[in-house]
């Protein structure tokens, strides 16, 4: 039989199971603001800024989850492209950051809702989904047990965690990648060499200094 969605209350108040709920549902949303911290500090490493407030700060004007870790993937692919170990770590890490992203959307979205019906069990679940009371059944919709949010949670600790310590550790690779980042730019050094042996064209219209004559010895009397 379909279930009636106005059978199920939207935002339980004080049943010990509705709180337990949610909980584990603001537990979870904070991990994730633990990602975001770990993505601002990659970002700042990765375009070496001088200020980290201000890296935060530009980092934070994207709204986006995605747009956020498409940028900092680009920011570290561009900086250490001469260091395929540092890619090599990054890589594993960007794939489990667009993975756990869409678990991030469906919690911000969804409502927590609680059914009675008659002397059956209360039920309390977290539907991921944005307009649950425009349909008429239940049927299809996921709804996540408290510990399936819990396991959000952890889930989003632990990306944070190495996110994080990624982004610490860049501080290694970032001097000795400084030079090859400049070379893109300098000039080749045989020219500077060259050009330096080379003497420098006096301006238009200057007159070459004549050089002075040694003094003539005395003549014998």
């Amino acid at each position: 039989m379909a279930d009636d969605p106005f059978e199920w209350i939207f935002e339980p108040e004080s049943e010990a199971e509705s709180l337990e709920m949610q909980r584990a549902l603001g537990l979870a949303i904070s991990r994730w603001a633990r990602i975001e911290s770990a993505l601002s500090i990659v970002f700042w490493k990765s375009v070496t800024a001088r200020r980290s407030d201000a890296a935060s700060a530009a980092f934070s004007a994207i709204r986006s989850a995605e747009a956020q870790i498409d940028m900092v993937d680009a920011t570290v692919r561009t900086t250490f492209r001469f260091a395929p170990a540092v890619l090599a770590e990054w890589k594993p890490l960007h794939r489990r950051l667009k993975n756990v992203r869409p678990l991030r959307n469906r919690l911000a979205h969804g409502p927590i809702v609680r059914r009675k019906t008659g002397n059956e069990p209360t039920i309390t679940r977290f539907v991921p989904f944005y307009h649950l009371d425009h349909h008429i059944s239940l049927e299809g919709f996921d709804q996540w047990t408290v510990e399936k949010l819990r396991d959000c949670a952890d889930q989003f600790a632990d990306v944070a965690t190495a996110v994080r310590q990624f982004g610490l550790n860049l501080d290694a690779w970032n001097a000795p990648l400084t030079k090859p980042h400049e070379q893109d730019h300098e000039p080749d050094q045989t020219q500077a060499a060259t050009s330096e042996k080379t003497p420098q064209s006096r301006p238009s219209g200057s007159r070459t200094p004549r050089a002075r004559r040694a003094p003539r010895p005395p003549s014998a009397e």
